[in-house]
C-alpha cells in the first residue's frame, strides 16, 4: 500500500515548472518571430526574439531545429536539451525592471533554435546561459538609449 505524506505540491520543484501557457505554439507565431525578430548566435543554439506590446505574460519561449539539423530523432532529442536548460535557467530571462526598455505590459516572444545536432546537454547550457545574459545585455542597452 503506497501512502502519501504530503498532498501539498514541493514548492523547489514549482519554480523549475515551465508551464504549456509559456510556450508558443502555431506556425504563424514562428513565422513572425524570424522574420521581425532579431538574432542572438550562439554557438550551438541560435536566439531570435521579438518584443510584442499588450502581452499577457512577460515572455514565451518556441524550440525548434530545421532538417538540416539532421533526422527526426536527432531534431527532437536537441529540442528536448533546448527545454530543460531554458527549464532550469528561466530565472535570466528579463522581465519588467527600471533597467529594461520592457514596459510591465509587453511580451517577449523568443525562439532558442539548434544550429547542428546537439551532443552533450552541458555544452547546450552553456551556450544558452550565455544567450540569456546576452539578451539581458540588449534590453539593457535599449534602456540606456531610449532614456
Amino acid at each position: 500500500m503506497h501512502v502519501r505524506l504530503n498532498k501539498k505540491k514541493d514548492e523547489s520543484k514549482s519554480c523549475f515548472s515551465l508551464p504549456k501557457s509559456r510556450i508558443l505554439r502555431g506556425n504563424g507565431v514562428f513565422n513572425r518571430v524570424f522574420k521581425d525578430g532579431s538574432r542572438i548566435k550562439g554557438s550551438v543554439v541560435d536566439a531570435r526574439f521579438v518584443v510584442m506590446p499588450n502581452g499577457l505574460l512577460p515572455w514565451k519561449v518556441g524550440f525548434a531545429a530545421g532538417k538540416k539539423t539532421g533526422i527526426a530523432v536527432s531534431r527532437n532529442r536537441s529540442k528536448r536539451l533546448m527545454k530543460e536548460a531554458f527549464r532550469i535557467n528561466q530565472h535570466l530571462m528579463p522581465v519588467f525592471s527600471e533597467s529594461h526598455s520592457l514596459r510591465a505590459e509587453d511580451e517577449i516572444w523568443l525562439v532558442f533554435s539548434a544550429r547542428k545536432a546537439l551532443i552533450s546537454y552541458e555544452v547546450v547550457e552553456t551556450d544558452l546561459r550565455l544567450l540569456l545574459e546576452n539578451l539581458n545585455r540588449r534590453m539593457s542597452a535599449k534602456s540606456d538609449t531610449v532614456v
